[in-house]
């Protein structure tokens, strides 16, 4: 089986997709050295046919989230305009999570191992039924990470 990083190279290769380098292989510079792990996660992995005009996101762990996210402030990454400075604080020190955006790359960044595991979890399930439609995957990652 042929995973989307190699599909993604052969149909550069062919001149079928034109992606740019920073997607085919992210350099996260100094965060690839700060976190406890790093998953690509999303459609672009989990949907076959994998989505290809979308954006590329990672689950990050980062157990010691503040140094992670300074850094990642001070490399460009942005916060996504929902979060604030309190809500954000609650939010990672209360067991979810907070996104990251630069160019085409997203960090869903936790601190928090159970929130891992249930968004693996939720990451598999979608592979497994293969949930093309972006509405039925929010709703399977809300029943497992939020039992809604």
């Amino acid at each position: 089986m042929i995973d989307n990083t190699e599909l993604a190279k052969y149909l550069v290769s062919a001149g079928r997709l034109k992606l740019p380098p920073e997607i085919l292989a992210p350099d996260f510079g100094k965060l690839a050295e700060m976190w406890d792990s790093c998953e690509q996660v999303g459609s672009s992995v989990t949907c076959d046919p994998p989505v290809l005009d979308t954006d590329l996101d990672y689950l990050v762990l980062a157990v010691d989230w503040q140094p992670f996210l300074s850094q990642a402030l001070h490399e460009g990454w942005e916060l996504s305009a929902y979060w604030d400075a309190h809500s954000l604080k609650g939010a990672l020190d209360d067991g979810d999570f907070v996104s990251l955006r630069k160019g085409k790359l997203n960090i869903i960044l936790t601190a928090c191992l159970v929130f891992r595991k249930k968004f693996l979890l939720a990451s598999s399930l979608a592979k497994r039924f293969n949930l093309l439609k972006k509405a039925d995957r929010i709703c399977l990652f809300q029943a497992v990470l939020y039992g809604k």
